[in-house]
């Protein structure tokens, strides 16, 4: 922001890629619990089930609200670009 570099190709392809790490983050927690549910016997999977099911539901909303943000950072650089072709 110091660098007035927020709406740049850079700032989009950054918050792209924390959106993918929101993915597969969910991704693999949800591996896990499902690892945890088929293969551990003997012990009550419950508390790890829903400690993932909720870990995947915040970084799933993550990845939403990082793809709106990637969109709006888009939408500002394309706006941007024509407002400095127009002067």
């Amino acid at each position: 922001m110091d660098g007035n570099k927020v709406f740049s190709q850079a700032s989009v392809n950054a918050v792209k890629n924390i959106k993918y790490c929101a993915l597969a983050f969910s991704g693999f927690i949800l591996l896990g619990v499902l690892y945890i549910n088929l293969f551990v016997r003997d012990e009550d999977p419950a508390g790890v089930t829903s400690l993932g099911i909720f870990i995947t539901f915040a970084s799933i909303i993550l990845a939403t609200a990082t793809a709106i943000f990637q969109r709006l950072l888009q939408n500002g650089i394309d706006l941007k670009s024509e407002n400095d072709l127009t002067v």
